[in-house]
């Protein structure tokens, strides 16, 4: 029992010095420092403060679900095991969070694998399709104008080799990861089929619109942090699409992906490349060092009681 007490911890360090790794040798944490020196300081504490509630949030819905399951997890436990996992996430290639969790889940709270990844696909197929549908508003609020200002600057001949370009893209990632992607849609429709019925959907409901409003925030608070268009257009494409693709592309936490996203927006958004690139490396790095915070604020709770 004392081993299975350890590897929580274990894991977690050990995938914390991973992240930070990753971050460095991307270039990401250095590059951040020059825009934290310059930003102002109330909004960038809103981000980490948002960042650490995340996790948070996820490990309570997560509880909703195993509920459902009948495999009961304490729920100051399953901040835990959330918390790092999303490091493992982060730190790891591919999608490597999912089996650390299920993992961890096992050897800490005695769930079974089966049970945890099928939750996990639930909130995975969850959050898709929440995304899905703020991307889809996120490109209806920017409209197609802006989309064509973006390749204005480009010749006819230009505009077609880029358009041809990101439709072979996409289809080589199609047909690369094609059987990934139905092996994945198989266990979404198989949790939904399994306990889309039994869950307490207004406690779902509420954590997953708790998740996406804290999203959003993130990216409000970092806008007004380092003096950018703090517009509706902005935060609503922000708080989605790059998540949506990060989602989807085997890296450490959509390493590098979701950052290209952002920065690809920045003529629908109305800001240049430049400020986007600072804005997306600066996200990133806090919302790695509020994971670390959110694990010492579970810890504090759990030893004075407040939480199992």
């Amino acid at each position: 029992m004392s081993r299975s007490r350890l590897i929580v911890p274990v894991v977690f360090w050990l995938a914390l010095v991973g992240a930070l790794i990753a971050l460095w040798l991307s270039g990401q944490a250095a590059g951040a420092w020059d825009h934290v020196r310059s930003a102002h300081r109330l909004p960038l504490l809103a981000v980490i403060a948002c960042g650490i509630a995340l996790p948070l949030v996820h490990a309570v819905r997560w509880c909703v679900l195993m509920d459902a399951l009948d495999a009961e997890v304490p729920i100051g436990l399953a901040a835990d095991v959330t918390v790092s996992s999303s490091l493992v996430n982060y730190a790891g290639p591919g999608f490597l969070g999912a089996p650390a969790k299920a993992f961890l889940a096992n050897r800490a709270a005695g769930a079974p694998y089966g049970k945890t990844i099928l939750s996990m696909a639930f909130e995975q197929g969850l959050d898709f399709l929440v995304l899905l549908v703020g991307s889809v508003c996120a490109l209806l609020v920017i409209g197609p104008q802006p989309l064509m200002d973006a390749f204005a600057g480009y010749g006819h001949t230009a505009r077609i080799a880029l358009i041809v370009g990101a439709i072979a893209l996409i289809a080589i990632v199609v047909l690369i990861g094609r059987e990934r992607m139905r092996r994945g849609i198989a266990r979404i429709r198989e949790a939904f089929a399994a306990i889309g019925s039994r869950i307490d959907r207004p406690a779902v409901a509420w954590c997953t619109a708790t998740l996406w409003l804290l999203q959003a925030a993130v990216i409000a608070s970092l806008l007004w942090a380092l003096g950018m268009s703090l517009s509706l257009t902005a935060v609503l494409s922000l708080s989605t699409i790059p998540l949506l693709l990060g989602q989807v592309v085997p890296l450490p936490g959509g390493l590098g992906v979701r950052e290209a996203a952002m920065v690809a927006l920045a003529v629908p958004v109305g800001m240049s490349s430049g400020e986007l690139l600072g804005f997306a490396i600066l996200q990133r790095v806090l919302l790695v060092v509020a994971l670390p915070v959110a694990l010492l604020a579970v810890r504090i709770a759990r030893r004075i009681g407040v939480v199992a």
